[in-house]
């Protein structure tokens, strides 16, 4: 009796699901991998392209490695590769070189305030003499005391007869102050010279030198330069000198300023400078040439924000790779 040949079930090929060994990865070489097709996120599929992946993405967790593949060592000499720049140094560098292709720092100018009868000229009096009025200007003291305007002769300061005083004074006259004793004596200007605005720095020069002719002061004998917001000395802004330290038949810049902020209580007040000597004994001074000037405090440029974020980003540590 023949064997009977086992025919398959088609039916039961149509209804039990299919079931195959897995395949050998060199059954499927990666030129012959079906791309993926990854599903379509709202903004693709509403214009409708869908973005194919041509090979699977690499799971987060896994790295590929690299290897290097064989060398063969020589003798050949590698001479060592020239050393790398700082980067602060090739920026720098940068900054540097780009300045006269049209980078320019800002230069910030003082504003001259008007002082009046600055030099005191007004009133004009002869070689020699002097005048016990000074114009814009007022005066008080204690004790025995003298002030006015002088026109100076050789005598007190040399070249000063027919001509002008030694810079930095200006001109030929020059305001005075004088003691005769216990007592002192300051002068002011009788009107505000500005009004005081934030952000903005003050500076006051005076030049007061003392006659050759005059008698050298007391050992206690001392003077102050003031500028005053209302009448009150502002803070900061005082500077005291011995009268016997001044130069004698010449003039010197005395200088002082304060810088306002942003809300100073003194913001909007008037601004007067203030000069007096106090002394306990005879002596004297004398003040030509007065300047107030007001600057600006600049605002961060664009040059110097390039700078500090260029530094700032050179400075970051690299994050680590994960």
């Amino acid at each position: 009796m023949k064997p009977t040949k086992k025919r398959p079930n088609h039916a039961l090929q149509r209804t039990a699901p299919c079931v195959t060994a897995p395949a050998s990865a060199a059954a499927f070489p990666p030129t012959m991998q079906v791309p993926r097709r990854t599903p379509l996120s709202l903004s693709l599929g509403s214009l409708g392209v869908p973005r194919i992946l041509t090979t699977p993405p690499t799971p987060p967790t896994q790295r590929t490695q690299r290897t290097q593949p064989d060398m063969k060592t020589t003798n050949t000499l590698i001479s060592p590769a020239p050393p790398i720049p700082n980067r602060k140094c090739l920026f720098f560098a940068l900054v540097l070189t780009s300045l006269p292709l049209g980078f320019t720092l800002p230069q910030v100018q003082a504003s001259p305030i008007v002082v009046p009868n600055f030099s005191f000229e007004s009133p004009d009096v002869a070689d020699g003499l002097f005048s016990l009025v000074i114009p814009d200007w007022s005066y008080m003291g204690s004790g025995a005391f003298q002030a006015g305007v002088y026109d100076h002769n050789d005598a007190g300061f040399p070249g000063a007869t027919g001509g002008n005083l030694p810079a930095p004074a200006l001109g030929a006259q020059s305001a005075f102050l004088h003691t005769g004793g216990l007592g002192g004596v300051s002068m002011t200007t009788t009107s505000a010279l500005t009004s005081i605005l934030p952000e903005t720095t003050y500076t006051l020069t005076v030049a007061i030198g003392v006659r050759l002719d005059f008698p050298a002061g007391p050992a206690n004998g001392g003077g102050s330069l003031n500028l005053f917001a209302n009448g009150v000395n502002v803070s900061g802004s005082e500077l005291n000198f011995n009268v016997n330290t001044l130069p004698r038949g010449a003039f010197a810049d005395y200088t002082i300023s304060f810088t306002t902020g942003t809300s100073d209580f003194i913001i909007g007040q008037s601004l007067t400078p203030f000069i007096g000597i106090f002394f306990d004994g005879s002596s004297g001074i004398n003040v030509d040439n007065v300047r107030l000037d007001a600057t600006s405090v600049p605002e961060p440029t664009t040059v110097t924000l390039l700078l500090s974020a260029s530094l700032l980003a050179m400075n970051r540590r690299k994050r680590p790779m994960k």
